[in-house]
């Protein structure tokens, strides 16, 4: 970190909701950050390939594990780079800290973080209060051991994301689904398929898919939610039955239609997106 890439921090201003994010939301933690006593070993400013600031990581140890913190330039944020991102930062960490556990909290309404972050393989540990940006606000503190079973790991990234792509696709009429962490779920060149009894219907690229999406669920109260995962995984390569159930309602009390995911993943740069779906109404 340099007093340069720190003061241009300084002003980045985050959308709606997310302003809960500006450093001058709280003027303790904007001192904590400014203050270049703390830098050392635990403020890293990030470059892209241009080499512009695009975000930064806090890596601070406590109680043997490795507590994160993180911040992405606004700009960049909504548009499917997150998993990468926050990947990126692990990778770092694990080189220069090598540590037994990852340790996060995140605000529970940032349900768009939470999800990037499930993927990736942690988990929700507890629900806290935290007196910060002149109110009480809700956190979940989330870890990610880096000494649990490899298998088991892969099977916990994998439903994480099938789970992110249900989460996706689902909500009221006129939510803002966020419709580029969906695209991001996927490989390049991965394709959808529907499948009816009478044969294959409609084979469609993930942009086409999402364009179908956002014209069919943009105006429409949709919800839809999987279970009864099956997965096995090998190597980089892994697939998954998935049940799903869909209905107009959040809490599920009318199931308007059931049926079946395939779902075919690989592992990108230690990610796991997924390469391709085939899907069948009961």
């Amino acid at each position: 970190m340099t007093s340069t890439y720190a003061d241009a921090i300084d002003q980045w201003r985050y959308p709606a909701e997310y302003r809960f994010y500006d450093l001058d939301s709280d003027p303790e933690d904007r001192a904590e950050f400014l203050d270049e006593a703390n830098w050392p070993n635990a403020y890293y400013a990030v470059l892209d390939e241009q080499g512009a600031l695009a975000g930064f990581f806090l890596f601070e140890p406590e109680d043997g594990a490795l507590i994160l913190g993180l911040g992405l330039r606004p700009d960049l944020t909504g548009v499917g780079l997150g998993t990468a991102f926050v990947e990126a930062g692990l990778s770092f960490a694990r080189r220069t800290f090598a540590p037994a556990t990852f340790r996060l909290s995140v605000a529970a309404f940032n349900r768009r973080a939470i999800r990037v972050y499930e993927q990736l393989g942690f988990t929700r540990e507890r629900t806290f209060q935290q007196d910060t940006n002149g109110s009480v606000y809700e956190f979940i503190e989330m870890t990610k051991s880096e000494r649990s079973g490899t298998m088991s790991q892969d099977h916990d990234h994998v439903s994480a994301t099938i789970d992110a792509f249900y989460e996706a696709i689902s909500g009221p009429s006129g939510h803002k689904h966020d419709w580029h962490s969906l695209a991001a779920l996927f490989v390049s060149g991965a394709s959808i398929l529907s499948f009816r009894r009478e044969g294959v219907h409609g084979a469609r690229t993930v942009d086409a898919y999402v364009d179908r999406l956002r014209e069919s669920l943009t105006n429409r109260d949709f919800f839809e939610r999987g279970f009864e995962y099956r997965i096995e995984a090998h190597g980089d390569i892994a697939h998954v039955w998935s049940r799903y159930e869909a209905s107009s309602a959040p809490d599920f009390a009318e199931i308007q239609r059931t049926g079946t995911n395939l779902i075919h993943f690989i592992r990108e740069d230690g990610v796991w997106k997924i390469a391709g779906m085939v899907y069948q109404d009961d």
